[in-house]
Order: structure tokens, then C-alpha cells, then sequence
């Protein structure tokens, strides 16, 4: 698994990478995804967690934000 430093902070591209071509295993980003980087992140990694950008605002303690659900899910199944 390849992460931020601390919730909603975006994984280093370079630590990605550097997982992704040093193992067979499947790389999961744990942390940052969004909108703006969700393509170029899962065109490396195999999957995500995605908590807080998915959240009003980007904070994760608020409720789910439908229509940030609506366009991450659009960039990921545009992948498929």
C-alpha cells in the first residue's frame, strides 16, 4: 500500500511507482485520491481507499457528496 502522509494527503507518484515495479502484488493507493489525480494514480495502482475527498467539502467527517461520488466513479470506469 502506498499513502500520504496523513488523511486526504496525496501519495507520492514516485513512491508509486517505485512499489508498483519493485513487487507482483497488487498496489492500493490509501490516500488523496480525487478527481484530479484519479486517472494518472490508477493507471499505476491496482485499486484505492478513497474516504475523505468522497465527503462535502473533502472533509471526512462530513456526509457523503453524491456528485463527487458521480464524477470519481465517472474517471474510474472510464478506466476499465
Amino acid at each position: 500500500m502506498a499513502t500520504g502522509s496523513r488523511t486526504g494527503d496525496e501519495t507520492s507518484l514516485d513512491e508509486l511507482v517505485g512499489i508498483s515495479n519493485n513487487t507482483q502484488l497488487p498496489v492500493i493507493v490509501g490516500s488523496g485520491i480525487n478527481d484530479d489525480n484519479a486517472k494518472k494514480i490508477l493507471e499505476i495502482a491496482s485499486g484505492a481507499v478513497v474516504g475523505s475527498y468522497l465527503k462535502e467539502d473533502g472533509v471526512w467527517w462530513n456526509p457523503v457528496d453524491v456528485e463527487r461520488v458521480k464524477r470519481l466513479m465517472d474517471i474510474v470506469n472510464k478506466l476499465r
